[in-house]
């Protein structure tokens, strides 16, 4: 046995109620048994984990769902800027939605209408700059512009699709009060299962 101290590895604290140990980035070498020494003033108490076979197995599994889920958070497709919850236009001009999107591997950009895929011509017009700055333009705009456009923006590890809610009025006519959709500004797309990276620790089989 030997003595553990607190460290970034291992992070050791409690309180009167509770102790606890946090052991980061575990390995192999961590499994084990740990024995917990308290103190009530008077005599000393001890208690033993038994980190090792299935236990540890089952917090390691765990640890790594978490860490995976963590890494495909930080990577998805993500617009993290520039879009309004509501756009009001005059109807004749041109309308240009710009947002700045992210993701790693850079995520594919697409825009719907009405929850329907957007079809492209010279009155629809879409680009994607450096990878990052996604872009509508709606060439002189009619009333049959007005909708709900979304941009999709997805990677492997999954996405998001964010709403505007545009509103055409007609010259002379006074500007409409919009209420964004009820159902929120910004959707989640989950990982595509086919796309998601294998663990890095085979499951085990059943025992016989």
């Amino acid at each position: 046995e030997s003595k553990i101290s607190s460290s970034e590895k291992m992070r050791i604290g409690g309180s009167e109620e509770i102790a606890w140990m946090q052991i980061c980035e575990p390995t192999e070498k961590d499994k084990g048994k740990y024995t917990f020494e308290l103190f009530d003033g008077k005599d000393a108490h001890k208690r033993t984990i038994d980190l090792s076979g299935q236990a540890y197995d089952d917090a390691y599994a765990e640890f790594q769902r978490l860490k995976a889920a963590a890494f495909a958070e930080k990577n998805r497709g993500k617009v993290i800027g520039g879009l309004p919850d509501v756009v009001t236009i005059m109807e004749g001009k041109t309308l240009n939605l710009t947002c700045t999107v992210f993701g790693n591997p850079d995520p594919e950009v697409v825009w719907f209408k009405n929850e329907k895929l957007l079809e492209l011509n010279d009155h629809y017009v879409v680009a994607l700059d450096q990878g990052k700055y996604a872009s509508l333009i709606i060439k002189g705009v009619s009333s049959e512009d007005s909708g709900k456009y979304s941009i999709n923006v997805k990677n492997k590890y999954g996405g998001e699709m964010v709403d505007v809610t545009v509103s055409v009025y007609k010259h002379g006519e006074e500007m409409p009060d919009v209420k964004p959709a009820a159902s929120g500004k910004t959707r989640l797309i989950p990982a595509d299962p086919s796309q998601e990276p294998a663990s890095s620790k085979p499951a085990k089989s059943g025992r016989k």
